[in-house]
């Protein structure tokens, strides 16, 4: 089968590259492992596309508000037999007719929340994205129950077969670490969004160096900001560090601080870096009440802290990583991640579109869209105004109308 991956992350490990772009390669990892041929087709940027790797433009608003892309064009010209799109917002622009599935690797709507963008129209959007795909897939067991909520809302029928759980997966020759030998280095790394829990640089390092460890921050840029939905600044980190360069060193380290303030999207997340920790050979020091933090603790791969300052508790804390990590490196060897993201993802491929069902919400979603489309039209004539105000007038009337009737009948 011939599948193709659509994007809007660059995958190229010359650069920095984030926690979606990591899912992107891990999902073309495993498609490639069944034996697809698979194609990336990614939004164009200042970063150079590796050899095979498509890319598409995607304009911002031009002064008609509407988006420029060629995205269905080159969809078009791939002629593959599945797309797997990574997150929802690029089906806005889809028109296609081969099945589509979107692979949700975390709930933007939270993240957005936390990051103090909250939009009623993103949510109409959401559910209006989700209706054109006739597949998801999760990386994990909280997000699936999250994801079934809007799956329903969106007209997705089957959902035992059309919603999957595909864990994530990475490429593990890239995290080869057997035979080295490995410093007294506690590493901190990945882009510091809200929701990363910062003690303080100077007491962690103190406190490390009378437990003979050392702290690598070089990869860990904090953020000033406080984690709360009224947060204005929306600073994130930029390290700009070559994923390559980053791998080298994570590899060499003896362990990872990977600790989170407890909130909606980090309950719901699965935490990417925490997996590419592992994949490195490092155990995790890591926060209670997220969706890994029971497994990590179940196969001893890290430690587990309610409250990250209790991290000061703890003596002899190299002695207890130094046989973490032999636990960490023995888990890899042993146990195989691949069998369950196999069986779900190979289940999934084999969908076919799905029946034109539109739920209640879409359907309104959609009339309300085509009125705003209508009543933005008829603004835009300024050549006959005049002739057409009281027309206008009466659309706007019609279309407020007849959403609070239809809004006041579903909150009855």
């Amino acid at each position: 089968m011939k599948i193709c991956i659509v994007t809007l992350e660059h995958i190229n490990r010359d650069y920095t590259i984030s926690g979606g772009a990591l899912r992107v390669l891990g999902l073309n990892f495993l498609l490639e492992k069944i034996g697809h041929e698979v194609l990336i087709l990614r939004k164009s940027s200042d970063v150079v596309a590796k050899d095979g790797i498509i890319t598409f433009d995607l304009a911002n608003a031009e002064k008609n508000g509407l988006i420029k892309t060629d995205l269905n064009e080159k969809i078009n010209n791939i002629q593959a037999d599945l797309l797997i799109v990574e997150q929802w917002g690029l089906l806005e622009w889809f028109d296609v007719d081969v099945p589509v599935i979107v692979d949700l690797h975390g709930s933007l709507i939270w993240e957005n929340y936390y990051k103090s963008y909250q939009s009623d129209e993103q949510l109409r959007a959401k559910i209006i994205c989700l209706s054109k795909a006739d597949g998801i897939i999760v990386p994990g067991q909280r997000q699936y129950y999250y994801f079934m909520a809007w799956a329903q809302m969106s007209g997705l029928q089957e959902i035992s077969k059309r919603l999957k759980i595909v864990p994530l997966i990475l490429d593990d020759s890239i995290y080869k670490n057997e035979n080295i030998c490995h410093n007294d280095t506690i590493v901190m790394g990945g882009a510091t969004w809200p929701w990363v829990h910062q003690l303080s640089k100077e007491s962690l390092s103190k406190y490390l160096t009378d437990q003979k460890l050392n702290l690598y921050s070089k990869f860990y840029s904090p953020n000033e900001s406080k984690l709360c939905p009224s947060n204005e600044s929306k600073k994130t980190s930029n390290i700009g560090v070559a994923h390559h360069t980053l791998i080298k060193e994570y590899t060499k380290s003896l362990a990872a601080f990977d600790l989170y303030e407890l909130n909606m999207e980090r309950k719901l997340a699965i935490t990417t870096r925490s997996i590419e920790y592992l994949y490195c050979g490092l155990p995790l020091i890591y926060s209670e009440g997220l969706e890994l933090s029971d497994w990590i603790k179940k196969n001893d791969l890290g430690i587990i802290l309610k409250d990250p300052k209790m991290i000061y508790e703890i003596d002899s804390l190299k002695v207890i990583l130094e046989n973490k990590k032999l636990k960490v490196q023995k888990f890899l060897r042993e146990n195989s991640f691949l069998d369950k993201a196999l069986e779900n993802l190979t289940c999934i491929l084999k969908l076919s579109k799905k029946k034109n069902t539109l739920s209640y919400i879409t359907k309104v979603e959609k009339e309300r869209r085509e009125y705003r489309k209508q009543v933005g039209e008829l603004k835009s004539m300024q050549t006959v105004k005049k002739t057409c105000s009281k027309y206008s007038s009466f659309y706007e009337k019609l279309w407020f109308e007849d959403m609070k009737d239809i809004y006041k009948g579903t909150t009855k």
